[in-house]
C-alpha cells in the first residue's frame, strides 16, 4: 500500500490557505482595484486540487475526482478571467 506524498500534501494545503484568503480579500475589501483577485483565488484552488490528488493514489475514483475537479476549476477561472477582460 502506498503512503500519500506528505510533500504535494503540503503544497496542497498552504495554496488552499492562500486561496481563501486571497477570494475573502475581495469580500472584505470594497475597492475594486483588483478585478481578478477573486479569480485567481480560484486558479490556485484548482491547483490545490490537483495537487491532492498526487495524495490520493490508493483511491483510483478519488484522485481523478480530485485531477478532474481542480482541472475544471482551472478552465472555469482562467474563462471568466479571458471574459472579463
Amino acid at each position: 500500500m502506498l503512503r500519500p506524498n506528505s510533500e504535494y500534501a503540503s503544497y496542497s494545503l498552504m495554496l488552499s490557505v492562500i486561496a481563501v484568503g486571497l477570494m475573502l480579500s475581495h469580500f472584505i475589501s470594497s475597492l475594486e482595484l483588483f478585478p481578478f483577485i477573486f479569480d485567481i483565488g480560484f486558479i490556485f484552488l484548482g491547483i490545490s486540487f490537483i495537487l491532492s490528488s498526487n495524495t490520493e493514489v490508493n483511491c483510483k475514483r478519488s484522485f481523478y475526482l480530485h485531477l478532474i475537479c481542480g482541472t475544471v476549476i482551472i478552465i472555469l477561472s482562467l474563462f471568466n478571467i479571458y471574459k472579463q477582460l
